[in-house]
């Protein structure tokens, strides 16, 4: 009040006001005076009180939205907690959000937005923002979570030396689980790690720089690796993988897979080799063949235009031999004419048979009453002119 330094002045200051001060006041003198003044406080009236729905992956941040609709409201209390867990506060003295959550309204009271970071499966659920314990707004957050691509098992041979990639991966590329373990089942369920001995220096996994991919890489094989590995995330999801080290069965799988390639190409060169040797050696004789015939035939021309009569009998008659050889596969028109049966006419039959009527060169050179001159005769009668 002001009445100390000034008596007339008996203004009230009230000062941080909340819900509370609302009413009406009334200033009293001397009993007999007075004056009421209502006092109405502006509450904070959430601008959206229809629940919502937001998706998110593991490791990525949200803001969950609660906010006076009048910016210069301030409510009396403000709450977040999570639903599905039972209404558990969420702020930043509680473990599971220690370091992960923020809010805004210290310095923007009618903000009471929550930022939560780092998000992972557990943090899925509904959430909601309470003032004053009158309104309230519920927010649904689903964290997509890691669902195994595959869940069949599988079998994978390799030999000792080898390297083997064992494969588990999440459907979606954009998830995370929350934790992953691979496992030799047939040890009892040692866990496959850098940390475990038998695997140190010898296994890499690739979820530091892609999160969604949980494969496992062994290298250096050795027959102690074989058996079941598996991998679970989440403690729910699993996939099981067996590995045998088989080298034998691998060495001669792999020797007989590449002799028949191998034996299939040196039969195709042997069947074309073959080929082209018949081709060209059928060839060679063809021609050796017809060179020699040739060849025969112009000694034989030559022969008998230039060689005494007695070489042309000798040609002659080998050529009569040859119509006389039944079997010649060449038509002659003599061996025909030595043939009564046959149906061709032909000049030296003719000439031997004296009821001909049909007159013919030899004919004439066999009948020495003839006037004609013949080329055979001449050649038969060495006093011809």
């Amino acid at each position: 009040m002001f009445n100390k330094n000034l008596p007339a002045n008996l203004s009230l200051l009230i000062s941080n006001l909340t819900e509370q001060d609302q009413g009406t006041y009334r200033c009293l003198i001397n009993n007999k005076q007075s004056i009421n003044i209502r006092l109405k406080i502006r509450d904070c009236k959430l601008s959206e009180t229809q629940e919502k729905v937001i998706h998110k992956y593991p490791g990525e941040s949200v803001l969950l939205s609660c906010s006076c609709s009048d910016q210069r409201t301030t409510p009396v209390s403000v709450k977040w907690e999570h639903v599905d867990s039972g209404g558990t506060e969420v702020s930043d003295k509680m473990a599971n959000y220690t370091g992960r959550v923020q809010m805004f309204n210290k310095n923007l009271p009618a903000n009471l937005s929550l930022l939560i970071s780092n998000l992972t499966e557990q943090d899925q659920g509904t959430y909601r923002c309470s003032i004053n314990n009158k309104q309230s707004i519920d927010i649904r957050l689903n964290i997509k979570g890691c669902t195994l691509s595959e869940t069949k098992d599988k079998l994978i041979s390799r030999s000792p030396g080898d390297s083997v990639l064992l494969p588990c991966s999440c459907i979606d590329q954009q998830t995370k689980p929350r934790n992953v373990k691979w496992e030799h089942v047939g040890s009892g369920g040692t866990e496959v790690s850098n940390e475990t001995p038998r695997y140190t220096g010898r296994v890499q996994m690739f979820n530091k720089n892609l999160p969604a991919n949980l494969s496992l890489l062994i290298s250096n094989l050795t027959e102690q690796d074989q058996g079941t590995y598996r991998c679970s995330i989440n403690n729910k999801q699993s996939i099981n993988i067996k590995l045998s080290i088989t080298a034998e069965k691998r060495e001669i799988s792999d020797s007989s897979g590449s002799l028949i390639p191998w034996s299939v190409c040196v039969a195709l060169l042997f069947i074309v080799t073959a080929l082209i040797y018949k081709l060209l050696h059928n060839r060679t004789q063809g021609s050796a063949s017809t060179t020699t015939e040739r060849g025969t035939q112009n000694i034989a021309d030559d022969d008998y235009e230039n060689n005494p009569s007695g070489a042309r009998n000798k040609i002659s008659m080998a050529a009569i031999y040859q119509s006389l050889d039944h079997k010649t596969n060449q038509s002659d028109s003599v061996y025909q004419g030595l043939n009564p049966n046959t149906n061709q006419s032909d000049s030296v039959y003719q000439s031997l048979n004296p009821n001909t009527s049909q007159s013919d060169s030899v004919y004439q050179s066999l009948n020495p009453n003839i006037n004609q001159s013949d080329s055979v005769y001449q050649s038969l009668n060495p006093n011809t002119n």
